[in-house]
């Protein structure tokens, strides 16, 4: 004859779980928070990276076109991860756009942790990117 369960084999399990439980969720909260910080980080540095090489095909010596390019390039791309907002200051472009001079181009944004169901802080970013103006370039 196989012994049976013991009597307290059910209230041992409840146990178990009520244990186990409260720390799987705080595992799964916490891997969720570390992934959205990982893409919002690679999306805000994709955005400035394209914003840069996109400022740096403006014609020569023309950095207010190149900014308008950089801004518009940099909305756009960071409108495609819904966590990412910008900080508010857009993105800032810097250099000459003169042939064969770099640029160089900086933003923030924020991953809006809070805006999800269960984690309570936001995580600000920075990127900078450069790109060197083309040096066969030619003015507006």
């Amino acid at each position: 004859m196989t012994p049976g369960p013991s009597r307290g084999a059910g209230g041992q399990a409840l146990i178990e779980t009520a244990i186990t439980l409260p720390v799987m969720l705080i595992l799964f909260l916490g891997f969720l928070a570390v992934g959205l910080a990982v893409q919002g980080a690679v999306d805000l540095n994709t955005a400035v990276y394209l914003a840069t090489a996109s400022a740096a095909t403006a014609p020569a010596n023309s950095p207010a076109i190149g900014q308008g390019y950089a801004r518009d390039t940099y909305t756009y791309t960071l409108q495609h991860f819904r966590y990412l907002a910008d900080s508010g200051q857009s993105i800032t472009c810097t250099g000459t756009w003169a042939p064969g001079s770099q640029i160089n181009c900086t933003a923030s944004a924020t991953v809006q942790l809070t805006s999800t169901f269960a984690i309570f802080a936001d995580l600000p970013l920075t990127a900078r990117a450069t790109a060197t103006v083309s040096q066969y370039r030619s003015g507006p």
